[in-house]
Formats: C-alpha cells, sequence, structure tokens
C-alpha cells in the first residue's frame, strides 16, 4: 500500500489462526449467524448486523487468548466460508466421477459445521433453459421403470443320458412387460414453456384460492364482530332499562315513606289534648 509520498508500506500481517480459535470463532458465531449472513442491506438490517458482530466480538475477546480486531475476524469468516464451498465443490466432483478411481471425498467436520451454520450459502442453481441440467420426472420413472426385452425362461426334466437333454427342455410361458414403456426423450424449448406455463397457471390458481378463501374469512370475522356488538348494544340497553326501572322503584318507595310520615304527624296531633 502506497503513502502519500507515493513510497509503499508493508502491510502489518496479523498472527495465523489455529484450530482452536477457528472452532471458537464458530460457536460464537452460531447464536448470530441469521442476522449476520442476511442477505437484505437496509438501515434496520445493517444496524442489526452492526450489534451483532459487536457481540460476537465480545464473546470471542474474552475467551480467546490472542487479542484480535474487528476486522480480523470478520476476514477469518469469510475465508473459512470460502473454504467450505472450495471442500463442498470438490467433494460434488469426486462424487460424480466414473468408477475405478479412489473413493470419493468427504466434507470435513469444520465443512459440516458451516453447512449446518448457514445452508442457504450452499444451495446449487437450477436453470430450466440448460439442456446439460434437466431433469425430467416422468423420464426418470421411466428410466427406473424400464425393463429388458421378453424373455423366455426354461427347465429341464431328468432325462436318460446326455443326447436326450435337448429333447427334454420344456419351454416355460412368456413373460411380457406389463406396461409400455416408452422411450427416454430429450426435452425440447417448448417442453420448458409448457411446463413454466403450467406452473404459472398452477400459480394464479392457488393465489386465486387463497385471496377467495381470505375475503371469505374476513366477512365471517366481519359478521362475528357486528354479532358482538349487537348484542353488546342489546346488554347495554337492557342494563339502562332496568336501571330506570330500579329508580322508578326507589322514588316509589320514597313517595311511600313521605306518605308514611304524614299520616303519623296527623296522628301525633289528633293524640295531642286539646
Amino acid at each position: 500500500m502506497a503513502n502519500s509520498n507515493g513510497n509503499f508500506i508493508k502491510r502489518k500481517r496479523s498472527a495465523n489462526w489455529d484450530a482452536l480459535e477457528k472452532s471458537l470463532l464458530k460457536s460464537c458465531m452460531k447464536e448470530f449467524v441469521s442476522i449476520i449472513e442476511n442477505k437484505n442491506t437496509d438501515t434496520n438490517t445493517n444496524k442489526s448486523k452492526t450489534i451483532a458482530w459487536q457481540k460476537v466480538m465480545k464473546s470471542f475477546s474474552e475467551l480467546n487468548s490472542r487479542v484480535r480486531e474487528l476486522a480480523e475476524v470478520k476476514q477469518q469468516w469469510r475465508t473459512m466460508k470460502l473454504d467450505a464451498k472450495k471442500n463442498m465443490s470438490q467433494v460434488k466432483t469426486s462424487i460424480k466421477c466414473t468408477g475405478g478411481g479412489p473413493k470419493p471425498l468427504s466434507p470435513d467436520p469444520e465443512t459440516i459445521d458451516i453447512l449446518s451454520m448457514i445452508p442457504q450459502e450452499f444451495e446449487t442453481d437450477f436453470n430450466v433453459f440448460d439442456s446439460d441440467s434437466i431433469t425430467n420426472p416422468v423420464v426418470q420413472s421411466q428410466e427406473q421403470s424400464l425393463v429388458n426385452t421378453p424373455t423366455q425362461d426354461y427347465f429341464i426334466t431328468p432325462g436318460d443320458n446326455n443326447e436326450n437333454v435337448q429333447e427334454n427342455i420344456t419351454p416355460l410361458p412368456l413373460k411380457m412387460p406389463t406396461e409400455i414403456v416408452r422411450r427416454k426423450r430429450k426435452l425440447t424449448f417448448n417442453d420448458v414453456n409448457d411446463n413454466k406455463y403450467t406452473a404459472k397457471r398452477e400459480e394464479r390458481d392457488l393465489t386465486r384460492e387463497r385471496n377467495h378463501i381470505l375475503v371469505s374469512c374476513i366477512k365471517e370475522e366481519h359478521g362475528l364482530k357486528m354479532k358482538n356488538m349487537l348484542e353488546a348494544h342489546n346488554f347495554i340497553k337492557e342494563e339502562h332499562n332496568l336501571k330506570i326501572q330500579q329508580m322508578l322503584l326507589e322514588k316509589e318507595e320514597t313517595q311511600l315513606r313521605v306518605e308514611k310520615l304524614k299520616l303519623e304527624i296527623l296522628l301525633l296531633k289528633t293524640n295531642l289534648p286539646q
């Protein structure tokens, strides 16, 4: 790297990562890998990633004996992912090889750990327009159900001597295939388009059915809400009527008490001496 004067400055090289540090980094990343490996780049996601990296760095620094910078930790995580992808690519290539060679490679434990943490990074792309990678389920089922040409079995009955063996060969019933096997054919561009349009039509049908169910649910929910509101209104109205009746009864009771008092006063006046 060059400075302002044009002189090259030697970049400071950090210490190599040993297996213990890599294992520690993996264990610290497991809790926050879903946040850090999120492909979204909006403000909230980037803020969550920054907080997640800070927590990873805190846990890693507390348990690690060597001081590491955040940039070193990020770079080591990227290197570990790249190594795991390279290892998986070699494994897939060795599996596709024909026989006669050495045993196919197997992924190492570190690759398996990273694969379990970020399986979406190891998904294989599929292109329907790539003729070398098209796999038709009908053709595959035909290949599996493919049978040989009709054959005829024989059994030999014991004879008197070897000269009669040819005469004692009795043919068994001829075995015919139970179904006609079609020849394997290569998919054409029209077949791919038909499959594509069929998938789109099925997707539209599913979307229409889902919208229909959603509208039905909304209507049913609205009906239940209206029913509940009507019941609540009737309850409040009935409660109001009961309160009015209670007030009338209390008023009538008060009037009766007043009349009683008046009668008592009148009785007292009549009993007083003249």
